[in-house]
């Protein structure tokens, strides 16, 4: 079951991979001069390119929580956009968007508030909860190729944070309404490991039904099967069959739960150790107790008491870690 459900590694972007004879210096490899420190000279270690025309971002997080995040790419007389998102999705981020004035040589960096889709009313300029740092914003246009460069304040070191990339043709009408982005990619950088990871999947789908087999399988009918084998013993074999079979469907259940998690595992790159350990362990017992059941000695024999004493306080156990 665990082997059916593994997750299949499709990205959730949207753009293009056109073929240009420009010749796009990748920001991840070579230093550049362009930008003025501290956007020049940021190390390196967490940084990708994306899939249109060379673009490539860089993320640094120094030990005050201080973001510096350097984008560039070719200039296409459009606007690019880097957003800072709670789950993954556009809708209720704050994002810093940068384009180039009608002179060619000076920019402007802002930041919007995203309250939909990149409709044309609902980026709102001057909006957010992003907080710059004293380093001021910066975006260099040089041989076709675009420089942004900013750095957030945040409240406390990020160990994984979704971002997402968005540009699009033309510049903001003289109220600062963007026109709707072309493309765009979402992507989860993990500062404690230096490595990003594009196309970040909405997993609240997923964790829901990771939640629900749980709570069914481990949390409602495997206890329903204890109250079966401790008050109908009197009806032989009846209860043992019963309880057996309530068992078998909580431990499938159960199971269940565990392939999705380890599905949810792969999306979201997760690092809860805890619950990881809880959940196989809950597993672990509950394959034991399924052995047990494979080798359950008949009533005669003289293994009868200490199989039971074994069944029970694994049974107790297991209901425990549940707990």
């Amino acid at each position: 079951m665990i082997l059916l459900l593994e997750p299949k590694k499709s990205l959730v972007n949207a753009g293009r991979n056109d073929a240009t004879t420009i010749l796009v210096p990748n920001f991840c490899t070579t230093n550049s001069n362009v930008l003025l420190p501290p956007y020049h000279d940021i190390p390196k270690s967490i940084c990708s390119t994306l899939d249109w025309h060379g673009y490539s971002i860089s993320f640094y997080q120094d030990n005050d929580a201080v973001v510096t995040v350097v984008l560039t790419g070719i200039h296409e007389n459009n606007w690019i956009s880097v957003g800072v998102s709670r789950d993954g999705m556009m809708v209720g981020s704050s994002a810093v968007v940068g384009w180039m004035n009608n002179d060619g040589k000076s920019g402007t960096v802002k930041q919007y508030f995203l309250s939909g889709r990149m409709t044309s009313e609902e980026g709102i300029p001057d909006r957010g909860d992003l907080k710059f740092t004293n380093v001021t914003p910066t975006i260099v246009l040089k041989d076709k190729i675009i420089y942004m460069g900013f750095q957030l304040q945040f409240p406390q070191r990020l160990n994984r944070q979704p971002f997402l990339f968005a540009c699009g043709f033309g510049k903001p009408a003289e109220n600062n309404i963007l026109p709707k982005h072309k493309y765009r990619s979402s992507l989860a950088v993990d500062f404690t490991r230096g490595a990003i990871y594009l196309g970040f999947v909405d997993s609240t789908s997923v964790k829901l039904t990771h939640g629900i087999l749980a709570i069914t399988g481990w949390g409602i009918i495997i206890p329903f099967g204890v109250p079966i084998a401790r008050h109908f013993r009197q009806y032989e074999p009846l209860w043992y069959y019963l309880h057996s079979s309530v068992q078998f469907v909580g431990f499938f259940v159960g199971l269940a739960a565990v392939a999705v998690g380890r599905t949810l595992y792969d999306l979201i790159h997760a690092d809860f150790n805890y619950h990881r350990v809880l959940g196989f362990t809950i597993l672990a017992l509950s394959v034991l107790q399924i052995c047990q059941f494979i080798v359950r000695p008949s009533s005669s024999s003289k293994t009868q008491d200490y199989w039971n004493k074994i069944h029970h306080w694994v049974g107790r156990l297991e209901m425990e870690q549940e707990g």
